[in-house]
């Protein structure tokens, strides 16, 4: 007998399939296993017996089928028993194909418990798979929902801004990378030699020795290599020595500053000598190499004189006399010779190239003195043998040797002009050549100098400088072997209109400049004028006509720097620019005033400069002469005045100073009170008395009063401005109060009350705040804080509820919203789904801020993420610069890693929350479970910085794997968050 498990895991919607059924009221499933033989068909009676099991959803349900195989007698047919079945192979195959049949259709209607609840949404959903789908879905599923990066319309991604895939998984980047980079996380990586957001920016370093075109420097005449870094030596050293340091050192047998003076090739072929890089050549030889016989001599050795002599009737016919090549081209040669004494019928000629021996014959008839062959190959050498014939006999054979020309470069441009320079580019020549030979000259003949140039035979670019502008320029370029040259190629090059001149600015504000240029002498049609941001703005351009030499421009950011170029237009020719950098000053802080005034002092509040400044600087007195000079924080928006004189009329002026540069002035102007009133009051008065405000800040005031003559039971303390009030209850023997939690430029009014007494009351006003209610820790260090410790942000705006905080004003820079700190064990991480939402511990001491917190500050820009480890004396930190939580699972969106610490993070990014009690998209272990903690968890961790503190084992400690690796719990991790494009104002540090 054999045995079959079949293992069905039940889920809260098992199918209604025949095996059993659900029961709703129990949240059960029951299962009836009936007893039947399936051999009997629909003869067994379901009733007859079998099993019912009542199971729990999550449970598995174990069935074990039963094959039993029976003899069969090839005589007496098959055997009796209570089944009729058969004893051959093939009925057990059908019976088990049956069960995979059956087990297939069970997948198919149960389908991913994870996907409309274990039913196909086709045929049927809801509890027990019982409920039939409406006709029409107004949404269909969309694959992994879109990634919460789009909407589903019909069962398609609609992807937001910014991503793209079917489901919307992709991040792209705008602008596009275009052909020279890839886009990851959002940003262009750019192919090396190209810069900027898309990629479109050449970028190579010619060290100010040439020009970069299309990634590819073009260096000056005289230097060489891929950053024009390398001295060029003259004419390559003539292919007759090497380079070193731009000096040729030259083979032996050469010399002077190219290696272009002395030595012989090939020796002189053993056949004359070398006298000054000539060959003398022996008696009955000749040529550049003595590699023929001269004139009149000719045999093997060019020992036997060329004659005609009869012998017993016999004639030895002569060679021919002056063979000689002209008209050479990169491809064919006119062969020319002297007829001899005697008529050839016909003349013999082969071509032979030294190079590798091919030949090419030809032959001519007797009149005729010369030949032009075609078809060979271009800076060869050839040898040239012309045999004369007459029937059989020939006669003595003469040669001579050319090169032909080297093919010449070619697609021969103009790439790039300025005032006086120009960019050039050309295919390279296919021959071996020695050198580009580039000739410039004036197009008129008459005005300016020519220019003649070398370069290696690498080369296909020049910058020609030293050029006259608006004046056309012919240039012809040759490639060079030995002493031939190529066939020219000409362009011609016109330099762009003369500069301006003299660039400077008058008239700087904190949001406006004159900008004023001297115009050239020659003709331009006008100019135009860019400028830029240097850190964060895009170009902008302004036209100009040609009487135009100066610009007012506007709207400008205060407390910045601008890169100003100025430039010639000629119809469609622009000049070289001029350029300079502008500072506009800081703007100055508005709406000074004075408040809560008395007799000797004053509070002195105003709005802070938009942009960082770096001090302050408050100027104040009663008259010439009287003036004090105090210099505050560029994070302050207030200043305490003291040791006034009473009734006394103040002048106030306050500017803001930013790298050296001053604002304009606000002022303002008081008058302290007199002391008299105060004195009468107080003599009057037998209850509580003088009732004040003193040191005010942003946030919290003192108040304080004198106590009355007579005793009383206590005081009733209200303050309020609009929309908030607050009532104390004090003791009768306080006399003062600190508020704090007040809201910044705000007025406030104060009211003392003792039991029979006349109401006490003041006013004071708050000072002023850059962000009043900030929404992190970066907006509260620009505030003016510069400690670290517990704040109160608002990440949902004024409306929204406080949330206490730590900040982080220490670590590079400051400005961090820390969200998560282990450092000794005192708080249980293994929490509920509810906990990890809202947040748990103390914001000192180890604590989670909460995932809906995390969600709010994530979402209302763009954030980047900080982990901070340390072991010991240990210490490593991972930041990226991608850090989101979505709202919708508190799905997690990390990227862009730097660091000492190894990216362990980027594992987790796209995961959804997990905790110990939900778990929507597990896989086939329970992370949160397993791993003791609530995280963004996958298959399952690299990181989970909140597991078990202290556990050393089964990977369920405080884990960075690409620090510590599994089995290491880390002691101590902090996880904060800041603006992607926060600068800390490291100035403003206390």
């Amino acid at each position: 007998m054999s045995h079959f498990l079949l293992l069905l895991a039940v889920t809260s919607a098992l199918c209604r399939h025949g095996v059993g059924q659900r029961s709703h009221a129990q949240n059960s499933i029951k299962v009836m296993i009936s007893e039947g033989c399936v051999a009997l068909g629909e003869a067994a009676d379901a009733d007859a017996g079998g099993n019912e099991l009542s199971l729990s959803p999550g449970a598995p349900l174990v069935l074990t089928h039963h094959i039993r195989l029976v003899p069969s007698s090839p005589d007496s047919g098959p055997v009796s028993g209570s089944c009729d079945c058969v004893s051959d192979l093939d009925s057990l195959r059908e019976r088990v194909e049956r069960l995979e049949r059956e087990l297939s259709a069970l997948r198919q209607k149960c389908g991913d418990p994870e996907a409309n609840g274990g039913c196909t949404s086709r045929e049927s959903k809801g509890a027990g798979c019982s409920v039939s789908p409406d006709p029409v879905s107004p949404v269909s599923l969309c694959p992994s929902d879109c990634s919460d990066q789009g909407r589903c319309v019909d069962g398609k991604c609609v992807c937001f801004s910014g991503f793209r895939g079917s489901d919307c998984s992709e991040e792209t980047c705008s602008p596009p990378c275009g052909q020279r980079g890839r886009c990851m996380d959002g940003q262009c990586v750019c192919e090396p030699g190209f810069s900027g957001a898309d990629c479109s920016m050449a970028s190579c370093d010619c060290g100010g020795r040439g020009v970069c075109v299309d990634a590819q420097c073009v260096c000056d005449s005289g230097f060489t290599g891929e950053s024009c870094a390398e001295l060029a030596c003259p004419r390559g050293c003539s292919q007759r020595g090497r380079c070193v340091d731009g000096v040729c050192v030259c083979d032996s047998g050469f010399s002077g500053a190219d290696c272009g003076t002395g030595g012989c090739s090939s020796d002189c072929g053993q056949r004359g000598r070398c006298v000054q890089g000539k060959c003398v050549c022996q008696s009955g030889f000749t040529g550049d190499e003595c590699e023929r016989c001269g004139e009149g001599y000719g045999g093997k050795n060019c020992d036997m004189a060329n004659h005609t002599v009869m012998e017993e009737d016999q004639t030895v016919m002569s060679s021919v006399e002056q063979l000689r090549t002209i008209d050479l081209t990169q491809s064919s040669v006119s062969v020319v010779w002297t007829q001899p004494r005697v008529q050839y019928e016909s003349y013999g000629l082969v071509f032979t190239s030294q190079k590798d021996g091919s030949q090419v014959q030809a032959q001519v008839p007797g009149p005729l003195s010369s030949f032009r062959q075609t078809g060979l190959a271009p800076a060869q050498t050839y040898s040239i043998t012309v045999t004369g014939a007459t029937g059989d006999s020939r006669g003595a054979p003469s040669s001579t040797s050319f090169t032909t020309l080297p093919a010449p470069p070619s697609d021969l441009r103009v790439v790039k002009t300025s005032s006086s320079s120009a960019v050039i580019q050309w295919e390279p020549s296919p021959s071996a050549i020695d050198r580009y030979r580039l000739s410039v000259s004036p197009g008129d003949g008459t005005e300016g100098r020519g220019q003649d140039l070398t370069f290696d035979p690498g080369t296909s670019s020049a910058h020609i400088t030293q050029l006259r502008a608006g004046l056309r320029y012919d240039i012809t370029l040759v490639a060079e072997s030995g002493q031939s040259h190529s066939a020219p190629l000409t362009t011609h090059a016109t330099p762009g209109p003369e500069p301006p001149s003299d660039l400077r600015f008058s008239h700087v504000t904190d949001n406006s400049v004159t900008v004023s240029w001297t115009r050239p002498q020659s003709m331009v049609s006008g100019f135009k004028l860019t400028y830029t941001h240097t850190e964060e703005g895009e170009p902008v351009s302004v036209a100009l006509d040609q009487g135009n030499s100066s610009i007012d421009l506007a709207r400008l950011a205060p407390g910045s720097s601008y890169e100003v170029s100025v430039m010639s237009v000629l119809g469609l020719d622009e000049s070289d620019e001029i350029s300079k950098t502008l500072h506009t000053l800081p703007d100055p802080p508005t709406d000074l005033r004075a408040v809560n005034v008395s007799h000797a002092g004053a509070l002195l509040l105003w709005r802070p400069s938009l942009t960082n400044v770096e001090k302050y600087t408050i100027v104040y007195g009663s008259g010439t002469g009287s003036e004090v000079r105090v210099s505050v924080s560029g994070n302050s928006a207030q200043k305490e005045l003291s040791n006034l004189q009473p009734s006394t009329s103040y002048s106030v002026t306050i500017s803001s100073e930013r790298r050296g540069r001053e604002s304009r002035e606000d002022r303002t102007s008081f008058t302290t009170t007199s002391t008299s009133t105060l004195t009468t009051t107080e003599s009057v008065s037998l209850g509580a008395r003088n009732l004040r405000a003193s040191h005010v800040t942003p946030r919290t005031a003192m108040l304080s009063w004198k106590p009355p003559s007579r005793p009383v039971i206590g005081y009733k303390l209200t303050y309020h401005t609009e929309g908030h009030k607050q009532e104390v209850s004090l003791g009768a023997t306080v006399t003062q109060l600190n508020l704090t939690r007040l809201i910044p430029g705000e007025e406030y009014t104060a009211q003392l009350q003792t039991e029979g007494e006349e109401v006490l009351s003041t006013s004071f006003t708050t000072g002023s705040l850059r962000f009043p209610f900030p929404a992190d820790c970066s907006e509260e260090q620009l505030n003016g804080l510069s400690v670290s410790g517990l704040v109160d942000i608002y990440p949902m705006g004024r409306k929204g509820a406080a949330l206490s905080v730590w900040c982080d004003m220490d670590t590079d820079g400051g400005g961090w919203t820390v969200f998560q700190r282990r450092q000794d064990g005192s708080v249980d991480f293994f929490r509920s789904w509810r906990e990890y939402v809202q947040g748990f511990g103390e914001p000192a001491g180890e604590f989670w801020l909460g995932l809906e917190a995390l969600h709010n500050l994530t979402t209302r820009g763009s954030m980047m993420l900080r982990v901070d480890l340390r072991d010991r004396q240990d210490t490593v930190f991972a930041q990226y610069s991608t850090f989101e939580v979505s709202k919708r699972n508190y799905r997690l969106t990390v990227g862009g890693y730097s660091g000492t610490a190894g990216d362990s993070m980027s594992y987790h990014s796209g995961r959804i929350f997990t905790t110990k009690d939900r778990d929507p998209a597990s896989f086939i272990t329970r992370c949160a479970m397993s791993y003791r903690g609530g995280w963004w968890y996958k298959n399952c961790h690299e990181a989970n910085l909140n597991g078990l503190y202290g556990t050393n084992s089964k990977h369920q400690g405080v884990i960075w794997m690409s620090w510590k690796g599994k089995e290491t719990s880390i002691p101590f991790t902090e996880m904060k968050m800041r603006p992607t494009d926060y600068l800390p104002n490291t100035n403003n540090r206390a």
